[in-house]
């Protein structure tokens, strides 16, 4: 019989760029979580939810404001 390897940790990795900063750490997706929701709120419920209310940036723009919105929607 072929060999069994496991399956990757996680399946999908996601980093969050304002402008050309990188704003809070890799988002990594494991691989029990089929879906993952970006959305604009500050509370993850698990490994399926990334949420961009949560991070901060001082030096953030109003452009940056506005598009990070946009994304939260699912826009």
């Amino acid at each position: 019989p072929p060999p069994t390897h496991p399956g990757p940790e996680f399946w999908c990795s996601i980093a969050y760029f304002e402008m050309d900063v990188q704003v809070g750490e890799i988002f990594k997706v494991p691989s029990s979580c089929p879906v993952v929701v970006v959305d604009g709120y500050v509370d993850p419920s698990g490994g399926d939810r990334f949420c961009l209310g949560q991070l901060s940036n001082v030096h953030r723009t109003d452009a940056s404001e506005r598009a990070r919105w946009d994304a939260a929607g699912g826009r």
